[in-house]
């Protein structure tokens, strides 16, 4: 259960490392 949590959350500061980086790069261009 601990270990499904871990892995979401991963996921989740996956995710929004993910939109960041698209958003730095929308705003370079």
């Amino acid at each position: 259960m601990a270990e499904q949590k871990a892995k979401h959350a991963a996921n989740a500061a996956k995710k929004a490392e993910k939109s960041a980086d698209t958003k730095e790069t929308s705003l370079k261009e």
